[in-house]
């Protein structure tokens, strides 16, 4: 097997950049969740232990990761050579390019020199994604290398990344910076510690470097990596890395502008403990969604991955409070995460009594200090208790009455068995019935835990089988009473189906129903087209 990554000139199917990292986040021993919230309100969250000793210390002056990157640099001597010094008057003429690439660093080059150094690998090799995707997780090149680091399919999957429809380990930063390095270490290892040799065989693949070799030994000739004759895209490639850091090394001598970025972490990892909306994350931690969307590119549909990966990388500074607001509903207490926007004649009571919270709960979650405005957009928690009663998010119609008299005449319950995306909201809207329902025919454990193949029951065998023979277009507007108009809506982003439904004031079933090819999906994706039937009088302002 040839493995090899990509080219070092990429076409990014992306303009946004990512980031990532990683650490442990846990409540600090013997603090009361007043005592947090206090802190997190006056501003001191930061003295609490939340995470790594690294981060506790947020607020101290930390050093510039360049001089620290420059302590670790272990081929200087190799700088000298004249095909660096070309690379390194082609990369001054794109200077443009250079501070871009230095730019798009910031929020992950402490992670990925933290890495190196642990594995006290060289520090030049931060610069190899400089070289490789300009340091953008979206990168995508022609031949199809993902990432930073610019792996190639069959790469990725060697080294253990993932990658279904909604998540892609080769976008993960921290994921893919670990499968990188441990790809460099085992070539490295094969080329007895010569770095040079371990870099172009990044890019040619090291049956390429050993093919090489073993053609200048017959020949008499130097094997090192500057003798060998190799494709012309890696006899420039591992120059151009050097190149980059001697330029980083002395950026006052070569007029070269690198951004101010500190010797510390930009972000760690919070770890979720269920599937979440980017979105819903981004309100909690009071954050651009675009932001996390940037520190987790590897979450390739708007969510945590449903494979059971829900670990989120947040800013170091927002961390503690999302952490805190997190554990204010554990897995256990609630399914997961709702959007509420304030309507006339809203007071925190009433909200509080309707979702089954405490008024307490809502102010802490989004921050509120004074009184509800009308259209402001909260966060809220959705628990169990308040899923298992007919609720505005709970399925309205006929479907849930129908699960109701079968269960009362002792029908059996019909199996579904969860495939990769599924989520409790999803699978209980394609079966017409609650995810309250679903909780109490599987057990609130399993239905909050949904594992690819895992089998629950859904509904009766009766009505199961009337729905199989009831023709999809059977219920559609146009044999109803009341006139509609059809809408082909364009998916935004934030979109989701619930979002959807609730803006046109139509249930969730209806749009499976009228859209057989979202059923197939794990969730819409901005630029997707649904189909809608709407009153006239329901249309929004803009739709």
């Amino acid at each position: 097997m040839v493995l090899t990554t990509g080219c070092s000139l990429v076409e990014q199917d992306s303009s946004r950049l990512a980031d990532h990292s990683a650490a442990n986040g846990n409540r600090p021993g013997g603090a009361t969740g007043g005592e947090i919230h206090q802190a997190i309100e006056n501003g001191t969250a930061g003295d609490y232990n939340w995470f790594a000793p690294e981060v506790a210390s947020l607020n101290q002056p930390a050093p510039d990761i360049w001089e620290s990157l420059r302590k670790g640099f272990r081929l200087r001597d190799e700088m000298a050579h004249p095909r660096v010094a070309v690379q390194r008057r082609l990369l001054l003429e794109q200077s443009s390019f250079v501070e871009k690439a230095a730019e798009n660093s910031t929020r992950y080059l402490y992670h990925v020199k933290q890495a190196l150094v642990e594995r006290n690998f060289p520090l030049e090799l931060a610069f190899l994604p400089m070289i490789e995707s300009g340091y953008d997780p979206r990168a995508r090149s022609a031949s199809q290398a993902t990432g930073m680091w610019q792996l190639i399919p069959s790469t990725a999957r060697h080294l253990g990344l993932r990658k279904n429809t909604g998540y892609d380990g080769s976008r993960d930063v921290v994921e893919s910076t670990e499968a990188a390095l441990q790809y460099l270490d085992q070539m490295q290892k094969h080329f007895d510690g010569d770095w040079l040799l371990t870099l172009a065989a990044y890019n040619a693949g090291q049956g390429a470097i050993d093919r090489a070799i073993e053609r200048n030994r017959a020949l008499g000739k130097p094997t090192d990596f500057w003798h060998l004759n190799l494709p012309q895209q890696t006899m420039e490639f591992v120059p151009r890395i050097l190149a980059f850091a001697q330029l980083a090394a002395e950026a006052d001598k070569y007029q070269v502008a690198l951004p101010n970025i500190p010797d510390r972490p930009y972000f760690v990892t919070v770890d979720i403990a269920r599937q979440i909306e980017l979105s819903v994350a981004a309100e909690l931690a009071k954050l651009p969604l675009e932001e996390i969307e940037r520190l987790n590119p590897g979450y390739r549909r708007g969510t945590t991955d449903s494979h059971g990966n829900h670990r989120l990388l947040i800013p170091a500074a927002q961390a503690e409070a999302l952490n805190y607001k997190l554990s204010l509903f554990p897995a256990e207490r609630a399914a997961g995460w709702q959007h509420y926007k304030v309507k006339e004649g809203d007071s925190l009571e009433s909200i509080a009594q309707r979702f089954d919270t405490s008024t307490t709960t809502i102010q802490q979650l989004n921050e509120l200090d004074g009184s509800l405005r009308t259209g402001e957009k909260l966060v809220l928690p959705a628990p169990w208790s308040l899923l298992t009663k007919r609720s505005e998010s709970d399925t309205q119609g006929t479907a849930a009455q129908h699960a109701e008299s079968a269960r009362d005449s002792g029908e059996k319950s019909a199996q579904y068995r969860v495939r990769q995306g599924d989520t409790p909201w999803r699978i209980a809207q394609q079966h017409g019935i609650s995810v309250g329902e679903l909780a109490r025919l599987n057990g609130e454990a399993k239905v909050a835990s949904l594992r690819p193949g895992m089998l629950l029951q859904v509904r009766s065998q009766d009505q199961a089988a009337t729905t199989q023979r009831r023709d999809p277009t059977a219920e559609r507007p146009s044999t109803q009473k009341t006139a509609t108009q059809r809408v082909d809506y364009r998916v935004r982003k934030g979109d989701t189906l619930y979002r959807i439904a609730s803006r046109f004031k139509l249930p969730v079933e209806k749009i499976l129903e009228w859209n057989e090819s979202v059923r197939g999906e794990q969730t819409i994706k901005p630029g997707d087209q649904v189909t809608l039937y709407v009153e006239p009088q329901k249309l929004p302002a803009e739709s």
